[in-house]
């Protein structure tokens, strides 16, 4: 990190190496939304390389491969997210790869906790999960330097709300989703300069053909077509994955904690609003007071 805002450098360049895919051979890994999506499509690659995998979500239809651990958890209730980082504790991961997420809905919709639920699925479940990680992540393990991947769309200029980040005063589900894109974005920069006793990175994977949209497109035939296009013309999630596999373990990465990563694995720029510590600060504040109610952290 380097200048007065600790915007992250783009002038590193890393390449996957042969070899390196194997140094992944058991790897401790935790995919928070690994069931469907990117985030299975790398946790079975990574279960193929030999990784000791856990993934957590509502539903698991990957039984059959014996890396792959399973923590079935509803990940919209904060108090969960919660238990699913005490449990992760238990075998700490090496690599935290944090892909769960949903799109707003058309109107407003709340969690039992009162957090608006794209929110709580797609950003705050992610916010908890990290702090307590990397907070109490076992003095034993210090030698062990932990990785946080955070998956969005860091670098796009999304600007959130952070006067109704919660979204109670009005509601437009492109402005609630802005708000989860800027606060996962936010939590990579607050992260590596908080924690420097991890590594914290952004990925954004740009267009992938997956199921996220649905609710939003309906799911019916124009679902259909506009996945159809998007599978034509962006990679699928397992040409994502694949490449994904070599970042997730370069060395080259120590250096460059807060760095933020396009579909191509390219380091790019924080988005502009998020280039001073000011705006950055302001929307982690307000994470936690959503947050502190709820769980009383410690």
């Amino acid at each position: 990190m380097g200048g007065l805002t600790g915007v992250p450098r783009t002038d590193f360049h890393w390449k996957a190496s042969p070899g390196k895919k194997e140094a992944l051979l058991g790897k401790r890994i935790a995919i928070i939304g690994g069931t469907k999506g990117i985030g299975r499509a790398v946790a079975r690659q990574l279960a193929a390389y030999g990784a000791e995998v856990t993934v957590v979500g509502r539903t698991f239809a990957d039984q059959d491969i014996k890396q792959i651990r399973f923590i079935p958890a509803d990940l919209s209730s904060l108090k969960k997210s919660l238990e699913v980082a005490d449990q992760l504790l238990e075998q700490p991961p090496e690599i935290c790869l944090l892909t769960t997420g949903i799109v707003a809905a058309k109107t407003r919709q709340e969690t039992s906790e009162g957090i608006e639920t794209d929110l709580a699925v797609s950003y705050l479940c992610r916010y908890v999960i990290v702090k307590r990680l990397v907070e109490k992540y076992p003095s034993i393990e210090r030698e062990i330097k932990p990785r946080f991947f955070i998956m969005g769309f860091p670098g796009a200029d999304m600007m959130g709300n952070v006067d109704d980040f919660n979204s109670e005063l009005a509601y437009k589900g492109m402005q609630a989703h802005s708000n989860t894109v800027a606060g996962n974005e936010a939590l990579v920069l607050h992260s590596a300069k908080s924690y420097p006793q991890a590594g914290f990175y952004g990925l954004n994977p740009g267009l992938i053909k997956t199921t996220i949209r649905s609710p939003v497109l309906g799911g019916g035939i124009f679902s259909k077509i506009v996945e159809g296009i998007i599978g034509l013309l962006f990679p699928s999630a397992d040409q994502y994955a694949e490449k994904l596999l070599a970042l997730l373990n370069s060395p080259v990465l120590e250096n460059y904690s807060g760095a933020i990563f396009n579909r191509h694995l390219n380091p790019i720029q924080p988005s502009k609003n998020l280039q001073d510590e000011e705006s950055v600060d302001r929307i982690i504040s307000e994470s936690e007071k959503l947050c502190e109610p709820i769980l009383r952290f410690t």
